[in-house]
């Protein structure tokens, strides 16, 4: 196997986070990944704190929606890399061999993903995903991708404040969709018809989302969510 290539995980002179993203879209555009997420893992309960999504900073980062339920479990508890694709995708080709690498099914279809689980020093647990319809890389690129991940999120603490107010866990796409419609007024009758689901889906939506904000209802959980800046 090659030497991994590490990226310079240095932060720009001002502390800011103006090389912090670039080079991590970079770790991207490696993978052939069309996305990237990154989450912090904090408290017992291994809630997902997003850090950032694609050029964005400290906003909302919803996984990947299909992931199985115990899939921060899975990657915190084996600290080895995880893929999901579909059965004849690019990914499965180049990674399907590895006795190192795992891979996960997705309750639903969706683009291929890689999770990178990361332990750095004082930036504590993390986990980087990257997603998209043509990823692909051997398992020496991978190597190298993974060291970068590991380099750039052990400079967090210079980069970007923490938020210790805020732990909450990672709000799917559909979750944070379901709450803004609630917000402006919609039922679940509209919301449903809206995002062309059943009524009995959208409430499963509305009511995992007030689950994990802590909320008593789902008034309550749009009002936590405007206050968090999950949704406007």
């Amino acid at each position: 196997m090659g030497t991994p290539e590490f990226i310079n995980p240095e932060p720009s002179a001002d502390g800011s986070a103006d090389t912090f993203v670039p080079r991590f879209r970079h770790l991207a555009e490696r993978c052939g990944a069309d996305e990237f997420h990154l989450f912090r893992v904090r408290g017992r309960k291994r809630l997902l704190v997003p850090v950032l999504r694609g050029a964005r900073v400290n906003t909302p980062s919803p996984l990947p929606e299909g992931l199985p339920d115990d899939f921060v479990d899975n990657v915190i508890s084996s600290m080895c890399p995880l893929w999901w694709d579909t059965a004849h995708g690019d990914l499965s080709k180049s990674l399907a061999a590895s006795r190192w690498v795992r891979r996960i099914h997705l309750r639903q279809t969706g683009p291929a993903g890689l999770a990178l689980p990361i332990a750095a020093g004082e930036a504590g647990l993390g986990v980087a995903i990257f997603t998209g319809t043509r990823m692909r890389l051997d398992e020496d690129a991978l190597l190298g991708i993974h060291a970068g991940c590991h380099a750039l999120f052990s400079k967090l603490p210079e980069v970007t404040p923490e938020r210790e107010e805020s732990a909450l866990p990672a709000m799917s796409r559909r979750e944070l969709q379901c709450l803004k419609l609630t917000a402006n007024g919609l039922t679940s009758d509209d919301i449903a018809e809206e995002l062309g689901l059943s009524v009995h889906t959208a409430n499963q939506y509305l009511a995992n989302a007030a689950q994990k904000l802590n909320a008593t209802n789902r008034i309550h959980a749009v009002a936590k969510a405007l206050r968090e800046g999950l949704i406007d």
